[in-house]
């Protein structure tokens, strides 16, 4: 791993680091929600493996990228291009993960031109998409928060921020970012060393700075018509998705309905998988299509 900053030009800083094969096909990965650049860090030897050079960056005011008040999803992807332009790239793939995926629509929407494959894994939706197969929880929280969005940043300080400093609060906290999440999840990371720890550091990372830019990040995932664009505006060949059947934290029968709004978008259904397992399941399959 090689972890590096760069200026912007609105002079904010963009931390960012690389995994893999220097002179790989290059691809840029959208970490999710609670997490940061260090999430190439479990995929790290995959990378390596099959030639490809991913790179990931903090986004906005998370991990030790500066805060970038009222941004919207096309600056992040205005910070991608700045980036690929700082490190040579002329074209590129995107993975998002979970909350992440929707940074890798928002580049097939404004940069079709710049890119090669799309790749989404247990991509959240937006709100509009919400049914009953969400836990009733989850939906309850939801609404509550897009009533009160005010209550955001006081909740993630509460829930995850002050919580990610302190490795005797580890499993705490990890176990309030899953919380929604199905069993299964829940098993694979708590009984899985090689998983819980690398995930623990880009999860405690992403709060290096405190709470503000997990707490703005998660409004697109909180707040209706936070996108700034509709997916059936998305012009670009040469989208996947990939899902669970028992993701919760975003119900596959949410996720068909949102895929079918774009156009020419495939839905690769992952039989017996969660939001967690099905990246771990298809990230071979994945890297196999990118090379």
């Amino acid at each position: 791993m090689q972890t590096n900053t760069i200026k912007l030009k609105d002079n904010r800083t963009l931390s960012f680091a690389q995994y893999g094969d220097s002179k790989g096909k290059p691809v840029f990965l959208f970490h999710g929600l609670h997490s940061s650049k260090l999430e190439g860090v479990i995929v790290s030897k995959k990378m390596e493996q099959n030639h490809i050079r991913l790179i990931v960056f903090d986004r906005a005011g998370i991990g030790r990228s500066s805060y970038h008040d009222r941004r919207t999803l096309f600056d992040t992807v205005d910070d991608t291009l700045a980036l690929a332009e700082h490190l040579g790239i002329e074209k590129f793939s995107v993975i998002g993960t979970s909350s992440g995926a929707k940074y890798a629509l928002a580049c097939a929407y404004k940069i079709p031109d710049k890119l090669e494959k799309v790749f989404c894994l247990s991509s959240g939706v937006p709100t509009e998409f919400v049914n009953d197969d969400m836990p009733k929880s989850s939906r309850i929280a939801l609404k509550v928060l897009q009533r009160f969005p005010s209550l955001i940043k006081p909740l993630f300080w509460l829930s995850y921020a002050r919580l990610a400093k302190k490795d005797k609060d580890a499993d705490i906290f990890l176990g309030n970012i899953i919380y929604p999440l199905d069993a299964l999840d829940k098993n694979f990371l708590f009984n899985n060393s090689d998983i819980k720890e690398p995930f623990l550091r880009q999860c405690q990372e992403s709060y290096a700075q405190g709470v503000r830019g997990n707490a703005y990040d998660a409004r697109f995932d909180i707040l209706k018509k936070a996108w700034g664009f509709d997916a059936k505006d998305i012009k670009f060949p040469h989208i996947e998705f990939y899902h669970g059947s028992k993701d919760l934290g975003c119900p596959l029968s949410m996720t068909r309905e949102f895929v079918k709004e774009i156009d020419g978008a495939v839905l690769h259904e992952v039989d017996g998988e969660g939001h967690l397992t099905t990246v771990f399941a298809v990230v071979d399959e994945v890297l196999n299509k990118i090379c």
